[in-house]
């Protein structure tokens, strides 16, 4: 039995160049869809999709297609989401499939972390949030009894089953990076705690796996990504955020 599969990404504020997938064949088996903001994108392979951004934060303008796809997606039965900054090897993309679960998700395990306090340290020195963002979301997850340990995962890829994977998740996990961190990976574990939810693991990791290559980001700094004038961060903020977070890792007995 044949699986239609659409591979898709998306790009908003110039943040990354698209890169076409090596050793692209044009056989119908897979349809590739990038949306993005701007209007002179151009691609070979990705179908173009135009969307003006909805938020300001630009970064959750992509996280929003990146949790929820496209109205046309709704008739494929697996869709793969691929951070923009990954460049695709086509001919080996369908070997993804053999990782899914019955749970209709699978995600990279974390290369380096398997601790959401950890991950919310580093995206605070990285500034890849506001720390004080960061901080109300760590302590709610602690409020809630969000084991430090209980795993961290990459989302670099998101392989959905789109007739198995619970829509009241992905609304849930949305919802989330709506409204606290932009950081997806921070916000995770806890969704699928919330649900249940034991994805499947691809093998390898975003650095290094058999589907795609691995590129930096155009940028250097998070502190741009908002259409408009972003606030300063404060080296005291993050002083003091980091240590609130490690206090609580203490407390939950993780050093």
């Amino acid at each position: 039995m044949s699986v239609s599969v659409v591979v898709y990404t998306a790009i908003f504020g110039g943040k990354d160049q698209i890169k076409e997938p090596l050793n692209f064949e044009e056989v119908g088996l897979i349809d590739y869809f990038l949306i993005t903001d701007d209007t002179a994108a151009t691609s070979s392979c990705y179908k173009i999709i135009h969307k003006d951004p909805i938020y300001e934060d630009i970064t959750k303008n992509a996280r929003y297609y990146k949790i929820f796809g496209l109205e046309e997606f709704k008739n494929y039965d697996v869709i793969i989401w691929h951070d923009a900054n990954l460049q695709i090897i086509h001919n080996k993309i369908l070997e993804i499939l053999r990782f899914m679960n019955p749970n209709g998700i699978a995600v990279f395990k974390h290369s380096q972390r398997n601790c959401i306090y950890a991950e919310a340290i580093k995206c605070i020195q990285l500034e890849k949030d506001y720390p004080n963002i960061i901080l109300r979301q760590v302590l709610r997850y602690f409020i809630e009894g969000v084991n430090p340990e209980s795993g961290l995962y990459d989302t670099s890829f998101v392989v959905k089953q789109n007739r198995i994977l619970s829509n009241d998740f992905l609304k849930f996990w949305w919802k989330e990076i709506k409204t606290r961190s932009r950081r997806d990976q921070l916000s995770l574990p806890y969704a699928l705690k919330m649900f249940k939810i034991e994805p499947g693991i691809l093998q390898g990791c975003r650095d290094n796996n058999d589907y795609s290559i691995f590129f930096k980001h155009s940028h250097s700094s998070y502190n741009f990504l908002s259409l408009n004038k972003p606030k300063p961060f404060k080296k005291w903020n993050k002083i003091i955020a980091i240590k609130l977070i490690v206090w609580l890792k203490k407390i939950n007995g993780v050093q």
